[in-house]
């Protein structure tokens, strides 16, 4: 970035877009990686799955953006038991093989226009709730889990780096483990992995005096890297060849070799100053040879695969935090499941086990819906804004108490006295300056007129009756506190919720938005009814987005959480054996764990008669319909054929020229 150039933060709502796809992307390919990860998978494997995961997606977004650069931030790196992390082996390298038991840390970064969103996650191969893990993996996964947590809360605006690095050596002194020594977490900037700020684990006495001392701020965004180990904590180098660099700009010199500089120059035109491997070059054995050179001279940064000693555990969660004006916004997560890991250890220190206490976070999908209870409120209040001569109070916060009546004679005796001191002063100063009289409409605070003025609007009221039981879609936003008459804008762009407020819109107009509070260290059970009473669809830089005004109206009580498996079938290109397979299990839970494990092996479509022959692949099938890429079209003879939509197809040969007659999508 050059000196002109204005730095890019979360003020601006379109980078906030920016680093929340790249977190979408970094999720789901962590998740891609975790369901693979299987006994006997190869890590390469894992690896090459990972990264081409996030290229293919990142490929997808901001099509128009030709010149805007996206792609992996940081390699999937996939480190089992003892090994710290960094490990993202070549193939010419020797691999490892995943077996039960094995506690494997999977690493990867996402970036949209140099804006990056990086998640790690730990996990122990063959877990399941019929047999948690107990002992030393269980003690150091819950420990790095909760030191995750713990940093959630703290990195905040007007908190310290210090602080997090305390709590997290306190966290894992509880269960008898130790924090990698000297390990940064990173503050995130546009095109920049290890900006200056920075949060250190368990510091050396000589790496505390040198470490600079930070105040987190609002609108700065941190990578938050926690790595806690069973041993000492003393990471060493293993001796494992180093397979990820990162381009150093401040570092300059002559390469003396052609194939170190024919290396180099692709690495500056395809990764920048991203991290990258070896294993995304076309030829790894002149890449091998390349970097040799460029990394002598400190023109390229390694990331060495570091170890702990041998038959130690060493866990790994890594999140991204944005601190938005409103409070931290972690964008970045695993799928971790507590009741996985039983530990006989605890947090002793009181302020943290109260600040990370256990709680639910409802977190439900288009598809999941909330059986609740409904209150209508009793008693509607409002708030008249007072305005005086010199001050205007802005109808935002209130902080009300009782009038006594010798408060109020006291208000009125200073409204007096001012006056006559106004009146006085008007006098005496000739060419003093008259007030200014401040004007403003107050209306403005509730119309978001920032959301559009073409919105279309709905009318009339939906209520429900006091203590029925209704089934509504809840809302997957755990940040929102609303209470009945309070007007909610909403700006929406992840899928599974546009589709949830357009079956808003077909139904009633009502969702349900839960009261969860980090504040508030409980499960969420309680919430307020939404009412849609402006809606409009739109297309932003490629991206659906649909834009809401909604009023809350109700209170509720959660009665019961409902997840529904039956939409998931309808969507898969499976055949009639499967689907009656599906029709037979009786529970929703195995019938999404059957319908998971078919996506999971469903990689190809192929011919029905010709049975090798690759027609598509599972990442060429889009979604043309509102429910999902399988149709159906009856022709004129009253035959049912069902249809997939894809983005290309291979191996097609058709017999005379093709017909469009009785097309259900014409052309």
């Amino acid at each position: 970035m050059s000196d002109d150039e204005q730095e890019r933060t979360i003020a601006e709502d379109l980078v906030v877009t920016k680093y929340k796809m790249g977190g979408d992307i970094a999720n789901q390919a962590l998740r891609l990686v975790v369901e693979a990860a299987k006994p006997g998978v190869s890590v390469v494997s894992l690896c090459e799955k990972g990264d081409a995961y996030i290229m293919a997606e990142t490929g997808k977004v901001f099509k128009k953006e030709k010149e805007m650069k996206k792609g992996i931030a940081f390699p999937t790196s996939v480190s089992v038991n003892n090994c710290v992390c960094h490990f993202s082996p070549l193939k010419s390298d020797p691999d490892y093989t995943l077996k039960d038991g094995d506690l494997v840390k999977i690493d990867l970064g996402v970036h949209v226009d140099g804006f990056i969103a990086n998640v790690a996650h730990s996990f122990i191969v063959g877990v399941c709730k019929e047999n948690p893990i107990t002992g030393r993996k269980a003690d150091v996964i819950k420990s790095a889990h909760l030191c995750a947590e713990a940093a959630l809360r703290l990195v905040k605006p007007g908190n310290q780096n210090t602080q997090v690095t305390e709590a997290w050596n306190k966290i894992a002194q509880s269960f008898k483990c130790s924090p990698i020594e000297g390990m940064l977490s990173h503050q995130l900037k546009q095109h920049v992995i290890d900006g200056e700020k920075t949060i250190i684990q368990n510091p050396s006495d000589q790496q505390r005096k040198d470490h600079e001392k930070a105040e987190f701020e609002v609108h700065e965004v941190y990578a938050v890297d926690v790595l806690i180990s069973t041993g000492e904590g003393k990471a060493r180098d293993g001796g494992l060849r180093t397979t990820i660099y990162k381009r150093d700009p401040s570092k300059q010199y002559g390469l003396k070799m052609k194939t170190s500089r024919t290396f180099f120059s692709e690495v500056e035109r395809r990764f920048d100053a991203m991290p990258f491997t070896l294993r995304a070059f076309e030829d790894e054995a002149k890449a091998r040879l390349g970097v040799v050179e460029c990394a002598k001279h400190e023109l390229l940064q390694p990331f060495s695969v570091l170890h702990e000693k041998e038959g130690e555990f060493v866990a790994q969660f890594k999140f991204t935090v944005l601190l938005m004006a409103n409070g931290p916004h972690r964008i970045t997560s695993g799928p971790f499941d507590p009741e996985l890991y039983k530990s006989e250890h605890e947090v002793q220190d009181p302020e943290l086990k109260f600040s990370i206490s256990a709680f639910t976070t409802v977190a439900a999908l288009w598809t999941t819906f909330p059986m609740i209870k409904l209150r209508r409120d009793d008693v509607t209040s409002s708030i008249n804004p007072t305005i005086c001569r010199r001050h205007i109070l802005f109808p935002l916060l209130f902080s009300l108490r009782e009038s006594s009546p010798h408060d109020e004679s006291q208000d009125n005796e200073e409204e007096e006295e001012e006056e006559d001191e106004m009146e006085t002063e008007d006098r005496d100063g000739e060419g003093a300056e008259k007030p200014t009289i401040i004007t403003f409409d107050p209306s403005l605070p509730t119309s978001h007129a920032y959301l559009g003025s073409d919105m279309e609007e709905f009318h009339g009221r939906t209520v429900h009756d006091d203590d029925s039981c209704q089934t509504i879609p809840v809302l997957p936003h755990t940040a929102v506190m609303l209470v009945p008459g309070q007007t909610l804008p909403l700006q929406l762009f992840r899928p599974q919720e546009v589709s949830m407020m357009r079956s808003v819109i077909q139904r009633d107009r009502t969702f349900a938005v839960l009261a969860h509070s980090e504040a508030v260290e409980q499960e969420a059970e309680f919430g307020t009814t939404a009412e849609i009473y402006a809606y409009r669809e739109e297309q932003e830089y490629g991206i659906e987005t649909v834009k809401v005004k909604a009023v809350g109206r109700q209170r509720f009580k959660v009665h019961e959480i409902r997840t529904q498996a039956d939409g998931v079938a309808a969507c898969l290109p499976i055949d009639d054996a499967l689907r009656l397979q599906l029709l037979k299990i009786d529970s929703a839970i195995q019938r999404l764990r059957c319908e998971l494990d078919i996506m999971d092996r469903c990689t190809s479509l192929c011919c029905k008669q010709c049975q090798d022959i690759e027609i598509t692949t599972k990442n060429e099938i889009f979604s043309l319909s509102l429910y999902g890429p399988m149709a159906a079209y009856v022709n004129p003879h009253g035959y049912v054929h069902e249809t997939l939509t894809v983005y290309k197809t291979n191996n097609l040969n058709l017999v005379g020229r093709p017909s469009t007659l009785h097309s259900w999508f014409p052309g």
